[in-house]
């Protein structure tokens, strides 16, 4: 987890670095009134509806939005199923509230909150003495989406018009080229902004996933891009970037990598090691199967691999960064959903049962959050794939949120990737994770 405490620096000027401009900024400290009661100027809402007209549904959630906040606002965050019509939400949201920045995405699965499990959320941040930036920019192919990332985060930074570098951010993006997204944002501001966010997605892994994004005016629907929020709130926050998963006894080395794609494993072919990993009958047959490439996204959901990150030896103290299988191919490769795999690193076949998929996250976002004092709500990512995998069980999950975050509000994504930032600090992509943003009371100011 992270604590956002940001002693001040640097006036804003500018650098050159590795051929293009970064931003060196301020850091940023949220401002405590004097009576330190900085939480009185921020509310945090969401809102719902379980009309099947989106007209309706768009305006009863952000009712019960306004109703929570007792004021219009600042920043308005869209989960909504890939099914709803983004144009239209962001159209009748732009009528209703004219000066809240909007950030919406598509996800697998609707969306979830402190009410149940829903098709469109909404979650609305009115902060007086914050500052929340939106930036966003269309990209037709992955090679491109590095040079988007920095677009997106130069629009944001402009629309914000402030010397402090922002306390974090919401990276939403379309899948393929996440991590590529991401460098794009550190060229702008550097790598010590920490992130949260998810993938575009939808039910069908089609091409359907949706994202939308403006400072101002009328948001535009994009099918491939990406949209970014900086976010300067008047409170203190706490990140969490977790999953559900164990890891398991089955362990190895990356010895030859291309991309996404694993080809070996301990000097043999990845999908071979890894059905043997697993043990798994359902990915064994498809392992045998004599055509290339073979799907295994669905049978994998419950074994990820688990890329360990950061210095620990031992293996219940390490993070996993978690890498979701996605296809066996030519020469028994292994693709996956998401990169950032190296030759030499140590790999671990992680497991988790459905019933795990939902219990799981109560735990950890309880023992994250132990000392974080009053919660005033919150921002969750939570994988499309766990999802999915267990869709009868989604209230549940917005159960185990719920009790978590001590009953308040929240609005629950479910993404085909998840951004956030590790216990080292470093931002990154990852598959079957959960990404927790929590914003703090009073009695959080001191974390």
């Amino acid at each position: 987890d992270r604590s956002e405490e940001k002693p001040m620096g640097m006036r804003t000027h500018r650098v050159e670095a590795a051929g293009f401009q970064q931003l060196s900024m301020r850091r940023y400290s949220p401002i405590a009134s004097p009576s330190n009661k900085s939480s009185s100027s921020f509310a945090v809402a969401s809102g719902t509806s379980t009309s099947e007209d989106l007209n309706r549904a768009v305006v009863e959630a952000y009712a019960t939005v306004l109703k929570g906040l007792c004021k219009a606002p600042d920043l308005l965050i869209v989960s909504a199923d890939a099914s709803c019509d983004a144009d239209q939400i962001c159209s009748m949201l732009r009528q209703l509230c004219r000066d809240a920045s909007i950030h919406a995405v598509s996800t697998a699965a609707g969306c979830i909150s402190e009410h149940g499990h829903f098709s469109v959320g909404l979650l609305g941040i009115a902060d007086s003495r914050g500052c929340y930036a939106v930036g966003s920019s269309e990209y037709a192919k992955d090679a491109d989406a590095r040079q988007a990332g920095r677009r997106a985060t130069r629009s944001a930074v402009k629309a914000a018009q402030s010397l402090d570098k922002p306390a974090l951010a919401i990276v939403s993006c379309s899948t393929g080229a996440e991590e590529e997204v991401l460098k794009g944002f550190a060229e702008v501001l550097g790598q010590d902004v920490p992130v949260i966010g998810g993938s575009a997605a939808d039910a069908s892994f089609g091409s359907s996933a949706w994202l939308a994004g403006c400072q101002s005016g009328q948001a535009r629907s994009m099918k491939s891009g990406v949209v970014i929020t900086l976010m300067w709130p008047s409170v203190k926050t706490r990140m969490v970037y977790s999953s559900c998963y164990n890891p398991t006894a089955a362990e190895g080395v990356a010895t030859k990598v291309d991309g996404r794609t694993i080809l070996e494993i301990d000097n043999r072919p990845a999908a071979q090691v890894y059905a043997d990993w697993t043990a798994d009958a359902a990915i064994k047959e498809k392992l045998s199967a004599p055509s290339r490439p073979q799907s295994v996204l669905q049978e994998s959901t419950l074994f990820p691999i688990g890329l360990r990150v950061g210095p620990g030896t031992e293996e219940e103290e390490a993070f996993h960064n978690l890498i979701h299988p996605g296809s066996i191919t030519e020469g028994d490769g292994l693709t996956c959903m998401a990169g950032g795999i190296q030759e030499g690193d140590a790999l671990r076949c992680m497991a988790a049962t459905k019933p795990e998929l939902v219990s799981h996250v109560e735990a950890v976002v309880k023992a994250e959050l132990v000392d974080s004092g009053e919660i005033l709500g919150a921002l969750a990512i939570y994988c499309g794939g766990c999802a999915l995998a267990i869709k009868d069980s989604l209230p549940e999950v917005a159960t185990s949120f719920k009790s978590a975050l001590q009953q308040k509000s929240f609005l629950g994504f479910f993404t085909f990737g998840e951004q956030g930032t590790d216990p080292y600090g470093g931002n990154r992509h990852g598959n079957l994770m959960f990404s927790l943003l929590a914003f703090l009371g009073p009695a959080g100011d001191s974390l």
